[in-house]
């Protein structure tokens, strides 16, 4: 038997694989990286540039920490270029302020010899050089760690999966060829199907991402600028990030306490390991491609019961046009984020109405409706507002079945696991929420009917990527891809249409499912209209008001009908095959995936030809200063007012000396007068502290632009400290959190091992 020598080739495949792993982090750790100087004398003025002298360097990941002095903000950029082989390395570049007086930069030098000079050009004011510095980092060792232990994981689990199909296949060497089993021939044709068909789904939704650019987006600059100020802030010191430290001319943000971020810290580490801006941005997309694609596949087979359907559902929901429309052309991350653990909470909502109470199975259906809400609490909130929202109709439509002891306790179980897992994020949310005045609290008044889509857009059929979504203005000129595409329509379209002829009388759990399904996802898709009434019920009272105008967009509600329908392609091929047999229901799915296929390939050709171009390295590149809705800014504020700036002290305070290092503001100062102030260049969210060298706490205030002012009692002189410190409650949150996922990891490990068992459970914990 070939079985065990092809073990021991793994296993030697294996080691080998650490070893290289190994010498390459020894090399990061014991190279002496070089530093290359240059003084002032060194930079020559040419037409309306200051360049530095040309120097050689070899290939790797550098930081250049340049020392200026000039007025004005926004009206110098410095970069680094090559004047032999422009394409030979990628800096994107900043513009320099005067309060600064310094700033770093990342560069990656591609080959080696590659000759590089530093460019300042020159606007308006003065500008004078006085030093620059380019460091050599360990961050292409780091980069090609990451690389080489992708490509090792991926090629070791292709080779497992082949092993496993080959020790399959000897368990039958002793039958004659062509005697294997009809049913086990169906089941490894069903897992290489399902194997190679979730690589192919993958791949498809990923076509966008093979090209060396990313797409630009309406909210695209503010997620790239979150993954880069989340880099800031680990690298900083805070963990967990809750204030951004370099938005806002480094004034801090409070984006991280008020929107989920718990994901953007994969591309987050990925920069700090010397991958590009853009590069770490792509690898994310594809981490949502994969895990779209793997959840959904999951949560709709565990529905169906059968492979191949869940299949299907799984390509029509990660293939389809809404999803790709928030990922690609809209740039959404929180939205896309969330459709992840739509398929999951619908999964656990739809066996805990259709399921057995007194089953094990159902008594656990807590842990994926728990892990569904905390995934899209840690993503996008408006989502769990929808979801909650359609949560509660369907508790109201089978109040019989929700009155059961069994379920009740199920959804209790599953609301109290959400809230232990988020709480790390709900308590300090909730906290700024309710205490902080922000503008979030303040927009009421927006409205959003006139947002809403036509009743064209729910029928249309192959979407382009368009660059309009002012419908009252254009119309359907030149729209965005809003809509839920072929394949879901016709979906619809073909249950209707059994269930008009009476074919929908069988699995009575599923049918009736169906039929729910079908009159929620219709009022989701009506919810997405402009016709809707909207603003009538927007100012019904207080709550209405705040709630409606939260949504923003009513396209949002397709993000429910989206995962409906996808559960309704699935009903309809089930009721096909028992109303018209094995071959009817071939063609069906057959027709259902080309559907699929075709609208996906065509938007997503439309997207790559007609997406753009965005080229962007380093998040400095897109400045400090865009906020989008500017929903977490003290409310008050003058945005344009706001720039880098020292501490303004007040009268009678002496300021011997200053340092900021993201949140943390060191000032050295003296009171000669009366009682008085500094105003420091930080946002005044909660949380800041300011602590003397002895010790004592000093009292603040809100000052100019609600920067924190400190106040200075008459007659100190000394040490002062500005920082961040989260509240006890907030890091007792993240215990929590982090206990109670630990908790169900171990109890998950321990159960799956053979000879563990626990007593507590040898007793009444058979399926009846």
């Amino acid at each position: 038997m070939k079985c065990p020598r092809s073990k021991r080739f793994f296993h030697i495949c294996i080691f080998m694989e650490l070893i290289l792993l190994l010498v390459c982090t020894a090399i990061a750790l014991v190279r002496e990286n070089k530093v290359y100087t240059f003084r002032s004398t060194d930079f020559v003025r040419e037409d309306e540039y200051i360049n530095s002298a040309p120097i050689e360097l070899p290939a790797g990941v550098y930081r250049v920490a340049l020392e200026y002095t000039c007025q004005g903000t926004m009206r110098h950029f410095c970069t680094v270029e090559s004047p032999d082989d422009p394409d030979g390395l990628l800096c994107s570049g900043e513009h320099l302020s005067d309060a600064q007086e310094s700033t770093d930069l990342d560069l990656w030098v591609k080959g080696g010899g590659t000759t590089v000079v530093v460019r300042i050009l020159c606007g308006e004011g003065p500008l004078s050089v006085r030093g620059l510095s380019i460091y050599q980092t360990s961050r292409d060792m780091s980069r090609a760690i990451c690389l080489l232990l992708a490509v090792f994981l991926l090629a070791d689990g292709f080779y497992l999966y082949r092993l496993r199909e080959r020790e399959d296949g000897e368990k039958h060497w002793h039958l004659p060829q062509g005697a294997l089993p009809e049913n086990r021939k169906g089941e490894d044709g069903e897992k290489r199907l399902v194997f190679w068909g979730l690589c192919a789904i993958i791949a498809c939704s990923s076509i966008p991402l093979f090209v060396h650019s990313i797409y630009p987006g309406s909210d695209i600059t503010y997620h790239l600028l979150r993954i880069g100020n989340i880099k800031d802030g680990l690298l900083d010191g805070q963990f967990p990030v809750r204030i951004d430290p370099s938005w806002l001319y480094g004034h801090g943000y409070a984006s991280s306490v008020c929107y989920g971020d718990i994901f953007l810290y994969f591309p987050a580490v990925l920069r700090i390991l010397g991958f590009t801006l853009q590069e770490s941005y792509v690898c994310f997309l594809f981490l949502l491609n994969s895990a779209t694609c793997l959840i959904s596949y999951y949560s709709f087979r565990r529905i169906f019961q059968d492979e191949k359907v869940g299949l299907l559902c799984c390509a029509a929901y990660t293939l389809s046009v809404y999803r790709l429309f928030k990922m690609y052309s809209w740039g959404a991350l929180g939205e896309a984020q969330s459709i992840v653990f739509l398929p999951l909470i619908f999964c656990a909502v739809y066996h805990i109405f259709t399921g057995n109470p007194k089953t094990r199975a159902y008594r656990r259906l807590w842990i994926p409706l728990g892990l569904g809400f905390a995934g899209i609490i840690q993503c996008h909130i408006l989502t769990v507002e929808l979801c909650v929202l359609f949560l509660a109709a369907a508790c109201l439509v089978l109040w019989k079945r929700l009155r059961r002891p069994e379920t009740l306790l199920v959804f209790v179980k599953g609301v109290l696991w959400t809230t232990v897992l988020s709480a790390w994020f709900v308590i300090p949310f909730l906290d700024y929420y309710l205490n902080v005045d922000m503008v979030i609290h303040h927009v009421s008044a927006r409205t959003i009917q006139e947002a809403g889509l036509y009743p064209a857009n729910l029928l249309f059929a192959f979407f382009l990527r368009g660059s309009s979504r002012d419908f009252m203005t254009s119309g359907m000129r030149d729209m965005e891809g809003l809509g839920i595409g072929l394949p879901l329509s016709a979906a619809a379209m073909c249950l209707l249409f059994l269930w008009f002829f009476g074919y929908m009388k069988q699995r009575s759990g599923l049918i009736s499912g169906a039929k729910l399904a079908v009159i929620f996802a219709v009022i989701s898709m009506l919810m997405s209209l402009s016709c809707f009434p909207w603003t009538r019920i927007q100012f019904l009272n207080g709550i209405t008001e705040k709630l409606v105008s939260s949504i923003q967009y009513p396209n949002r509600f397709l993000m429910i009908g989206t995962v409906l329908l996808t559960f309704i392609l699935g009903v309809s091929a089930v009721v096909v095959k028992d109303a018209f047999g094995d071959k009817a229901w071939s063609g069906t799915m057959a027709a259902f995936g080309f559907l699929i296929l075709a609208t996906a390939f065509f938007y997503e050709s439309s997207i790559v030809r007609d997406g753009g171009a965005l080229v962007l390295y380093d998040e400095k590149g897109l400045g400090t200063g865009y906020l989008s809705g500017a929903e977490y800014l003290r409310y008050g504020i003058d945005q344009s007012e706001l720039s880098f700036h020292a501490p303004l002290p007040g009268d009678g305070i002496e300021l011997l000396e200053y340092e900021k290092t993201g949140l943390d503001v060191c000032l050295n100062l003296k009171n000669r007068g009366s009682d008085s102030y500094v105003d420091v260049p930080l946002q005044h969210y909660k949380g800041y502290t300011a602590l003397s060298a002895g010790g004592e706490e000093l009292e603040l205030e809100d000052g100019t632009h609600f920067d924190i002012r400190v106040l200075i009692p008459a007659g100190f002189e000394g040490e002062l400290t500005v920082r961040f410190q989260p509240p006890w409650y907030w890091r007792m949150g993240e215990l929590i959190s982090l206990l109670s996922l630990s908790g169900i990891t171990v109890l998950s490990l321990l159960r799956k091992c053979p000879g563990i068992r626990f007593p507590i459970m040898h007793e009444g914990t058979t399926d009846r």
